[in-house]
């Protein structure tokens, strides 16, 4: 049985900088950081010995099947592709992962969304 993984991905900002050899904030340093994330995460599918039926990214976010005995194995080779790109993990629980803006829930191994939005802790 697969479960659902989402990811963060932290990148520590001088990587990126070093790579595009320019300063965060310009406009440049999106598009090095999305050029920089997919060549991670090419190498990361192509040299992983699990099956990986779904990766979705959207920005520094990811949304991955992998097989529950699988999920400690494949986050750490997504962790060991760059040292400075370090990933989060948070497994489904009940069937449902928030995703940004949505909730994520399967169903007889169907995936169903809707609108979704995290409480977030406000103090004044």
């Amino acid at each position: 049985m697969s479960v659902f993984c989402q990811s963060r991905v932290k990148v520590q900002r001088y990587t990126l900088q070093t790579v595009a050899w320019n300063s965060h904030g310009s406009p440049v340093s999106v598009v090095v950081a999305e050029i920089v994330m997919q060549h991670m995460e090419e190498r990361a599918l192509a040299t992983c010995r699990q099956t990986i039926p779904l990766w979705l990214r959207y920005v520094d976010d990811t949304f991955t099947a992998v097989h529950k005995d699988e999920i400690d194995a494949f986050h750490d080779h997504l962790n060991e592709q760059n040292a400075d790109i370090q990933f989060t993990k948070e497994i489904e629980e009940n069937g449902k992962l928030p995703f940004p803006d949505f909730l994520i829930s399967r169903d007889n191994n169907k995936l169903r969304t809707i609108v979704y939005r995290k409480s977030t802790l406000k103090t004044d």
